[in-house]
């Protein structure tokens, strides 16, 4: 099926094996690629993430697949935010110029790409994003880094006094409604401050309650007033990215064949190798609290 091929190519994609198994390798990796543009956006979006890891065994001189992405995914919204996102993650590499792998290099070469080729209104989406996730990531970075917030508590307050009215990092109101790098559909004008939780944990993640533009309303599938995330900032959430993305996968193709387990999954985005989104339950416990219940018991 053309699933099988997306899956194939850690395979068909490797210029080491064709050197070594099949000197026609290239040609069956022209071949997989074309075979993409028979799957379905809601297809390529599920499998996004492998598509990405699968550029770094293309070749340097004809990156094939990662030219096939950029003109997918440039004028749709959804896979215009997953691609720069993932892009944005293989491209984080803080070492000098001349000390960046070839790899690096070449995932900054798509990305760049991809910016080139936005729509109009794709490229105004990911410029909201990138906003939202910088003021997030301020916030973070003076919450946890400063030595005055030494506790719990003192952190609490010190968020709550940054994001309020004429706050250190004023998050009352938006200038413009900012789109969500989770859901690019939906946008937030401004934070509830009293909403806001810090969780105890090393690296102190918070969760945001946000307030929905009137435009979002029709994409916001939700029972609940607000929009709850969680932004880790500091932390590594590439592998619980990837595990939720196989938990949906697979939820997906059980239902196509009548097997509906319940699933329930929440959404999880890497923006950096340090900092990501995470989409917020409503009403659930975490594992820490329900193994201290349990002990108390």
């Amino acid at each position: 099926s053309d699933i099988l091929y997306m899956l194939s190519f850690k395979f068909c994609m490797n210029p080491n094996l064709s050197k070594i198994i099949y000197k026609n390798m290239a040609k069956i990796r022209q071949f997989a690629v074309k075979k993409l543009g028979n799957i379905k956006n809601d297809e390529i979006e599920f499998v996004l993430l492998q598509l990405v890891q699968a550029i770094k065994y293309e070749d340097t001189n004809d990156l094939r697949l990662g030219d096939y992405l950029v003109n997918r995914c440039c004028k749709d919204v959804n896979l215009s935010s997953g691609l720069y996102w993932f892009l944005n993650v293989e491209s984080d590499e803080e070492k000098k110029e001349n000390e960046i792998s070839q790899e690096t290099k070449n995932y900054r070469t798509i990305k760049s790409e991809l910016e080139k080729k936005f729509s109009n209104d794709v490229r105004l989406n990911i410029e909201n994003q990138i906003q939202l996730r910088g003021k997030l990531s301020k916030i973070a970075n003076d919450i946890v880094k400063s030595g005055k917030y030494n506790n719990k508590e003192k952190k609490v307050k010190g968020l709550s006094d940054m994001i309020k009215s004429n706050g250190e990092n004023d998050m009352s109101k938006f200038d413009k409604p900012l789109n969500v790098p989770l859901d690019p559909k939906i946008a937030v004008t401004s934070v509830v401050p009293e909403k806001c939780l810090i969780f105890d944990s090393a690296k102190w993640p918070i969760k945001y309650s946000f307030n929905i533009s009137n435009e979002s309303r029709e994409h916001f599938k939700k029972e609940n007033e607000y929009y709850d995330v969680m932004f880790k900032s500091g932390d590594d959430i590439r592998q619980d990215q990837l595990i939720l993305q196989i938990i949906a996968y697979m939820d997906k193709l059980l239902k196509n064949q009548t097997r509906d387990m319940e699933f329930t999954t929440y959404k999880v985005l890497a923006t950096s190798k340090n900092d990501g989104f995470v989409e917020f339950v409503t009403g659930s416990k975490t594992i820490d609290s329900v193994i201290k219940l349990t002990d108390k018991d």
